[in-house]
């Protein structure tokens, strides 16, 4: 059984390229699992919160390192096992959960055979995409601003552009330049034998106009993706930032990420100073300060009620 990883930027097309790749029979993959990321991260946490216990409590007294890394892959052996079960065809495990690419040590010192493919889209398509869904789906992104959505993307991808230093089976590809070629040669990198029709086939099948129907939609489909909340399957436009970002949030975007998204080749076009830029971001912090003081006013209020 073979591992791959997909990470990036929540928003960056991470969703379609899993569907895109699971077309093959060989691949079989599930919903985010956040595994590692929530899961396993508690058993590890609580092992170093224990690893100078003046008392020797904790774990520690029981297992060693290697045994206590031996439990923690008994339980993610046996999530692959069923992610794998889905598709009787199946060599392949896709996981795709975009924070993984905070837990790449994690998932090395576990599995140091594993994939890894980090996905890159330019940062105002996921900073418009990311405050669009936030709105509908009322989570944290709604209230991160364009400044704190902007170092989100900057904090993803610095992280994941650091798995390759750590192995070689790594693979980075534009959300942008994602074409059946693009296709074709991933499934090769993963040793493969599909055919370019094929690859022609999952692209027109998984196109966002036929995910969002039942009779069009791919021939493989790990969960029912049309059911998912409206704003999950936007328009797939790699140039609606455009018109969804004004110029002052696109300023701010270049002044944060710019560096980083010119060498992804994503030419900073914003004329933001950065005497505007600071002024936005305090104006930010005052907006988000008040809102704070509204909430527990009403909580206050609430509990006097």
């Amino acid at each position: 059984m073979k591992l791959l990883f997909i990470v990036g930027a929540p928003r960056s097309g991470t969703t379609w390229l899993q569907l895109l790749l699971s077309q093959s029979a060989h691949i079989s993959t599930a919903q985010e699992t956040h595994l590692f990321n929530e899961y396993l991260v508690s058993l590890e946490k609580s092992w170093r919160s224990h690893a100078n216990d003046v008392r020797s409590r904790g774990l520690q007294s029981l297992y060693s390192r290697e045994q206590f890394n031996s439990l923690r892959k008994s339980i993610s052996d046996d999530v692959f096992k069923k992610i794998l079960e889905k598709k009787t065809s199946a060599s392949i495990v896709l996981e795709k959960t975009p924070d993984h690419a905070y837990f790449w040590r994690e998932i090395l010192e576990l599995y140091p055979d594993a994939h890894f493919i980090h996905l890159v889209r330019d940062p105002r398509a996921v900073v418009a995409s990311m405050r669009a869904t936030g709105k509908e789906w009322n989570n944290a992104w709604a209230s991160a601003g364009i400044s704190g959505l902007s170092k989100l993307w900057l904090s993803s991808v610095r992280a994941a552009e650091k798995i390759p230093r750590a192995t070689s089976s790594f693979r980075e590809l534009k959300y942008e330049t994602l074409n059946i070629d693009t296709l074709h040669d991933t499934w090769s990198w993963l040793g493969l034998e599909e055919t370019r029709e094929a690859a022609a086939s999952a692209f027109d099948a998984c196109a966002i106009k036929n995910l969002k129907t039942t009779a069009a939609g791919p021939k493989f489909q790990p969960w029912d993706v049309k059911n998912e909340p409206t704003a999950m399957l936007r328009k797939g436009d790699r140039d609606a930032w455009k018109s969804e970002l004004s110029s002052s949030d696109i300023a701010i975007v270049d002044s944060i990420c710019g560096p980083v998204m010119r060498k992804y080749s994503y030419q900073t076009i914003g004329q933001g100073t950065p005497l505007k830029y600071r002024a936005y971001c305090f104006a930010e912090d005052i907006a988000r300060k008040s809102e704070n003081s509204a909430r527990h006013i009403f909580r206050s209020a609430k509990r006097v009620m």
